[in-house]
This record gives structure tokens, sequence and C-alpha cells, in this order.
């Protein structure tokens, strides 16, 4: 069995995901050369492997990692912030539990863009659980009277929400 297609496709996976959860300006000018870099390799292996021998295992496993490539990296984009949040809440479990019964920032969560703008996420805690739509975490910015407009919202879990502003730090 040729292991070069697996390799090779192995990589461009592993690339694609970890490219596709980073919100970080500098991973994705590097995307733009490393993951079209590793399609043609995995490409040229996979060529070259099928031309030796065509039914090959390697040849088919590589094709099988590089067709669901797409799917791997867009989970990756979508669940995120849920993964992170999961792992996080196991170790913040306390202190959680405690902070959800009044209402208040937690923690800031993430930031990204470049100078000048960017965007910010929080995890907040809203203890009537209606944060679900900008309109009613707007709603609840304003009870807690913070000043920066809120552009997303997410719920994370049971009161705990992840809220994005723009431009503005909370």
């Amino acid at each position: 069995m040729t292991r070069a297609p697996i390799v090779s496709s192995a990589a461009f996976l592993i690339a694609a995901i970890y490219f596709s959860a980073s919100r970080d300006f500098g991973d994705f000018v590097y995307s733009l050369a490393i993951v079209p870099a590793l399609l043609l390799l995995s490409l040229l292996c996979i060529g070259i492997a099928a031309y030796r021998d065509w039914r090959s295992r390697g040849v088919k496993i590589g094709l099988l990692i590089l067709l669901a490539t797409p799917v791997f990296a867009f989970a990756s984009f979508r669940l995120h912030d849920n993964v992170r949040f999961i792992l996080w809440s196991a170790v913040h479990a306390r202190d959680l539990d405690r902070v959800t019964r009044q209402d208040g920032v937690i923690t800031a969560w993430d930031s990204w863009g470049m100078g000048g703008s960017g965007n910010d996420a929080y995890l907040v805690s809203d203890v009537s659980d209606g944060s679900r739509t900008v309109a009613a975490a707007e709603q609840w910015r304003k009870r807690m009277r913070l000043n920066c407009p809120i552009v997303a919202t997410e719920r994370m879990a049971a009161r705990i929400y992840m809220v994005t502003t723009y431009n503005c730090p909370l």
C-alpha cells in the first residue's frame, strides 16, 4: 500500500481544519499559500499512486480524505466556538454556576480583525435567558448600561451567550 496519498491528504485535511477554525489574519494569509500547495501535493501523490496501481487502497483512502476535507473544514468553522465552550465550561463549572445567577459579562471570549477595525466576543450571563436574537441582546445590553452595540449573539448554554461587538470593546 502506498502511504504518500494518505499522508498528503491527511496533511491537507489538518491544515484545512486549522485554517477554517482560525480567525487570525496572519493565519488567513498563510492559508492562501499553504492550503493550495497541500492540495496540489495531495493530487500529485494520488495521481502518481493511481498511475502505478489505480486499485490500491492508498489511492482510495487518499481520495476519500480529500473529498471529506471540505465537510470537516466547514464543520470546524461552524463548531469552533461551541467545542471551545464545552471544554472551557468543563474546567470552569463552579465559576459558571456562580456567575449565571446574575446578569453580567463573564469573560472576554475572542477578538479578530485588523488595526482600527475589529470584532470582540464576550461570554455573558442573561438570567432571563432571552438574548437569542440581536434585538433581545440589545435590550440586555441597555439593562446592563453597556455602551457598545451588539452585532451578533449565539446561545452557548442555558443563560449563557456569546455576544459580539464591532469596533467597540466592552
